[in-house]
């Protein structure tokens, strides 16, 4: 008998800050939200700064391998690879000291492939040294999308480090990443061959700082920043899993025609996990 495959719907996940009772004074409340926003913010800001540092970490031992090796070519695209991600870091600390969401949140029509491929620069190497094959199938002819391209590259990032922790250390470990179009929407699929998701994380796995990872540095904050983002883009994030066999996440973007954009206040943004 094959093992069941669990699924999530975004309407089921709860908020972060939801909750209530008790007779509390509206400026007691307002501090509280406050505090915990910013609670939230510096834990972000800390996460969003480790992935490309731990990427830059992968980068500098293959380079190390490929000057030993006199591998030339491995050796550029390390450091490719390196000022790529330091070029991430310098437009995430910018974000931050200038705090002007609407004026940081560049709107440009793109290729969805074009964006999954600057994700992937830096990871091939990586992926590939801890026994890790990547399988990449492309769609043709996708429709362009309108995005704020740092974030949708983040949030791609994002998915692939969640596989590749599903994985690791898994005997013939494969993580595969698709994009297609479909009714309407550009979709960036991204499967692994891993452990699976508990039915009873299956819920969670968006929360804010819910991980079940041992490592004592994993924030648990991924995928909730990879939530936040495709609610700002209008899109859609859909999770699968399969105990024993592995995990799928899909993501996808509405497309667009004419000058058709998306709104990115939080306030507008809607989106649905559906499966």
């Amino acid at each position: 008998m094959s093992s069941p495959v669990t699924r999530a719907r975004h309407d089921d996940l709860p908020l972060m800050w939801g909750g209530g009772g008790g007779e509390v004074s509206d400026q007691v409340v307002a501090v509280a939200k406050q505090l915990a926003s910013l609670g939230q913010l510096a834990a972000e800001v800390g996460h969003e700064i480790s992935r490309p540092l731990q990427v830059i970490a992968f980068a500098v031992d293959d380079l190390r391998d490929a000057l030993f090796n006199e591998d030339r070519e491995v050796a550029e695209r390390c450091i490719e690879g390196i000022e790529v991600q330091i070029q991430r870091t310098a437009g995430i600390v910018g974000r931050m000291l200038a705090f002007d969401r609407a004026a940081d949140r560049t709107l440009q029509r793109a290729d969805l492939n074009d964006v999954v491929e600057q994700a992937l620069a830096g990871l091939h190497d990586s992926l590939a040294a801890h026994g890790i094959q990547l399988q990449v199938a492309l769609g043709e002819g996708l429709p362009p999308i309108t995005c704020c391209r740092p974030e949708l590259v983040q949030a791609v990032i994002n998915l692939v480090l969640n596989a590749r922790e599903a994985v690791l250390e898994r005997e013939g470990a494969e993580i595969t990443v698709r994009t297609v179009a479909q009714q309407g929407q550009v979709w960036v699929d991204i499967a692994d061959n891993g452990r699976g998701i508990a039915p009873e994380h299956l819920a969670r796995i968006f929360d804010p700082f819910f991980t079940t990872k041992p490592d004592r540095h994993a924030t648990g904050l991924g995928l909730s920043i990879t939530r936040g983002i495709t609610r700002r883009h209008g899109g859609n994030l859909e999770v699968s899993s399969t105990i024993g066999k592995g995990a799928r996440l899909r993501l996808g973007l509405p497309s667009t025609s004419g000058t058709e954009a998306v709104d990115l206040d939080d306030s507008n943004a809607s989106s649905a996990l559906t499966h």
